[in-house]
């Protein structure tokens, strides 16, 4: 009878049959002959890219392939942007990349890049494109000749810095607490940022204080102890953080 089993337990042999079907056409063939003769010959496969070494499926036939030589897996580097890079909502970002193997030679006009947000990017060494606000996971892969998949990948973030929250007041409600509350404007922050001051005898704004809360929070309890102090607040994210908003004194008690 059959039955439908998956897991790397049902995986491991059959890619043991297909090494052992490889080694019989090339009996002289080493552990690592046989090893990249399956790597590099395995079907390029979305589900699993960026998820094994060879982002792709087992392929027996191509592994078997009238005996022929391992032919080289294409090299893929992306040139810009680096992984990281913050982009302004609302400008093009320029992807540039090389391609290339010993078969082939240049490959880098069929670099294919997609985002996983945004599908299909473009095709070809440079590629420009105004991507939406997101957080972009970008890959830039090519096949070549022998239908042999690589690819590489980088992160980029594109948006705006938030606009800064409005309304920032400040109030003694319990003993030496104080608490700030305010008005959120952005869609797109990560975390608001508190700058809080306590006020000397001589009337000058000291001790700074930074106090980082999540996003869409939108009040906060600062155990600040007795005092005059004054708060300020703006929101942050990956690009930046919007001008300080301005409460009002507060003598906490």
């Amino acid at each position: 009878q059959y039955v439908y089993l998956s897991g790397t337990s049902m995986a491991a042999p059959h890619v043991a049959g297909v090494a052992a079907l490889v080694w019989q056409l090339n009996p002289s063939f080493s552990v690592k002959q046989v090893t990249d003769r399956i790597l590099s010959t395995a079907r390029p496969a979305p589900g699993v890219a960026g998820k094994c070494a060879t982002g792709g499926i087992l392929n027996a036939r191509a592994a078997l392939a009238a005996g022929a030589a391992p032919n080289s897996a294409p090299v893929v580097t992306i040139t810009a942007p680096v992984s990281g890079a913050l982009i302004p909502s609302g400008l093009a970002t320029l992807f540039t990349g090389t391609a290339s193997d010993a078969e082939d030679g240049d490959l880098s006009a069929l670099i294919a890049w997609t985002s996983d947000v945004s599908g299909l990017i473009g095709t070809g060494a440079s590629v420009s494109k105004v991507l939406p606000d997101a957080i972009h996971n970008v890959t830039a892969s090519v096949v070549d000749s022998a239908n042999i998949s690589r690819y590489a990948t980088t992160s980029i973030t594109v948006g705006a810095i938030p606009t800064p929250p409005l309304n920032v007041v400040a109030s003694n409600p319990t003993k030496g607490n104080a608490l700030i509350r305010w008005t959120d404007t952005s869609n797109n922050e990560v975390n608001f940022q508190i700058w809080r001051q306590t006020k000397s005898a001589t009337g000058t704004w000291t001790k700074d204080t930074y106090i980082t809360v999540n996003a869409n929070v939108v009040s906060y309890t600062d155990k600040s102890g007795v005092g005059t102090f004054r708060y300020q607040v703006r929101s942050q994210n990956r690009l930046g953080s919007s001008a300080w908003t301005l409460g009002n004194e507060v003598i906490v008690k």
